[in-house]
């Protein structure tokens, strides 16, 4: 009887430590979020009172390109960082993806040059999609110094990161854009020019923190090292092209098809709703990957611990979402975007799950259902959103944004549906070897 006494007890405790060290992660990850995210809120009343709707609207195109052109940049090999085998596979990964980032760069920059001068030249739309290329590597350096400062376990190193990164865009948005003001040449490219600030800044600060990597990267690159991850390229990349092509989608195509004061109010809906989801989102994917890279938790129970903190989230966001709804109205240019706000919350709720389900498809082998996956949100998207261009002529501007959520809603159902199958089947699997 002892025995078995002795057993639960060790049993328990050991439950309870596991569990400690990962909301313990998760904590110092989301703390420093939300500190950063809320100096970013509270900047949110200036920058409406200096930005008009359609710069943002150039902003939001800009960053969407950047975040879709990121995925090609990098070839998903970020992910592979955490469960490389050693610090010289973890270099060289580093060293080869910030090179091939660099040099597709060039080579989009080129031939966005050659073309887009004799397309849209003079359009506003000229600028965000030119300099779209140089957001994608900024961003992309900022994922792989991310990910390599969480293989090193350096939890403390990306929480600072963090902060800093959303310090440096917002007071450089609001320098610059204050400054613009002041002489009279207001533009969307003091947005622009914030976030490149704050990615690159981020990114400067994690490859000083772990200099073990950093010192090493400059190794000879092995294609045989390469090789052994090239499944990250193969499967993984496409199924988070589709997932970039799917959230970023409204950014880019309400632009062109809508109006950029109609893409502002979607920006600006992002800023408010989006950004918490996503660095929610980001916070417990990193937590999962550093879990998972130390074979701690099986990757069955984190998906579990996943939909329990989805659940406790589901009332806090939607009433957040309405008080935010109710603050754009003070703002007389940016009432529509109240409207779209209450459209988008359960999009933006959903997208909490996004990054974390990823992380557990990719690191349990399962890249090509994700992909699968993403190609069909990709596609109920597309048609989401060309549907009132093309289909729904009379639908009003208010509701809009409606076919949008309600597709991607039926997606989330699906690819919960399937987590709960496929990664219930493994229960105890904690990771690929």
């Amino acid at each position: 009887m002892s025995d078995h006494r002795n057993r639960a007890r060790k049993l328990i405790t050991e439950l309870l430590s596991r569990r400690s060290r990962q909301w313990k992660i998760f904590a110092l990850l989301f703390s420093s979020t939300f500190l950063g995210y809320s100096v970013g809120f509270l900047a949110v009343p200036l920058l409406i009172y200096i930005y008009e709707p359609t710069f943002f609207g150039e902003w939001a195109l800009f960053s969407g390109i950047s975040a879709i052109v990121t995925t090609i940049l990098t070839w998903r090999f970020e992910y592979a960082l955490p469960i490389a085998k050693n610090d010289r596979h973890r270099a060289q990964l580093l060293a080869f993806s910030m090179l091939v980032a660099l040099l597709i760069t060039v080579f989009l920059l080129a031939i966005g040059l050659l073309f887009s001068a004799h397309s849209f030249a003079y359009s506003r739309l000229y600028l965000p999609v030119i300099l779209s290329p140089i957001g994608g590597l900024s961003y992309g350096y900022y994922q792989l110094w991310t990910n390599a400062a969480i293989s090193k376990s350096a939890y403390r190193s990306v929480a600072l990161a963090k902060i800093l990164q959303i310090l440096l865009v917002t007071t450089s948005q609001l320098t610059l854009g204050f400054l613009a003001r002041y002489i009279h040449n207001e533009s969307s490219l003091p947005l622009i020019w914030g976030s490149l600030i704050g990615w690159l800044g981020a990114s400067y600060f994690l490859a000083r923190s772990i200099t073990d990597i950093s010192t090493r990267r400059c190794e000879k690159i092995s294609m045989t090292t390469i090789r052994k991850y090239r499944t990250f390229a193969l499967y993984s990349m496409p199924a988070a092209l589709f997932m970039r092509l799917s959230t970023q989608l409204p950014n880019v195509l309400l632009s062109f098809l809508y109006g950029l004061e109609i893409a502002g109010a979607y920006a600006i809906a992002h800023r408010l709703l989006g950004m918490p989801a996503a660095l929610i989102s980001q916070s417990l994917a990193q937590t999962f990957l550093g879990l998972i890279s130390e074979r701690s938790v099986p990757i069955a129970r984190l998906y579990i611990n996943l939909r329990k903190i989805l659940l406790y989230l589901t009332i806090p966001f939607m009433v957040y979402a309405y008080l935010v709804s109710r603050f754009l109205q003070f703002y007389p240019n940016w009432a529509y975007a109240s409207m779209v706000v209450l459209l988008l919350s359960p999009y933006f709720f959903l997208q909490l799950s996004a990054q974390p389900l990823s992380v557990l498809y990719v690191s349990s082998g399962f890249q090509y259902r994700e992909m699968f996956i993403e190609a069909i949100r990709f596609s109920l998207g597309v048609i989401a959103i060309l549907s009132p261009k093309f289909l729904f002529e009379n639908l009003s501007n208010d509701t809009l944004m409606a076919p949008f959520t309600a597709t991607n809603a039926l997606v989330y159902i699906l690819w919960h549906t399937d987590a709960s199958v496929v990664l219930n089947k493994r229960r105890d699997f904690k990771g690929v070897e």
